[in-house]
């Protein structure tokens, strides 16, 4: 049986909960890994406004019948990350997300400042 005091802190760990983020940048674009285990794919929210890119979910919490949490150390209170990246860098219509394993994965496509829109041809089989 745990103590009134470790109970409450436990409670404390919940409430502060700030998922670990990786932001890697590559030639091409930015990409996004963020640990959410147990939020299910539609109570997360991925937004992009202006240079803000705002991740915002509420984990579900699973209760059983017939059993009694004594301690908790995973978050169940609702999160949000805000990252700022460059407008100008952004090529806000091309970004994509998914949720795979807990793990939410974002890819943000870098926008050519040459002017240019580069775009790779298939080449397709003469038939």
């Amino acid at each position: 049986m745990l103590t009134r005091q470790h109970r409450e802190a436990s409670r404390r760990t919940a409430d502060a909960v700030t998922p670990r983020t990786d932001l890697v940048e590559t030639p091409e674009r930015f990409l996004l890994y963020m640990d959410l285990p147990g939020v299910p794919r539609d109570r997360i929210s991925v937004r992009m406004t202006d240079s803000m890119l705002t991740v915002t979910g509420i984990p579900e919490q699973v209760q059983t019948p017939g059993r009694k949490i004594l301690r908790s150390e995973v978050g169940h209170a609702a999160f949000h990350r805000h990252i700022r990246l460059s407008d100008e860098a952004v090529d806000t219509n091309g970004i994509s997300a998914r949720l795979d394993n807990g793990v939410l994965s974002v890819t943000i496509p870098k926008r050519h400042t040459d002017g240019s829109r580069r775009r790779r041809i298939p080449v397709r089989r003469l038939q």
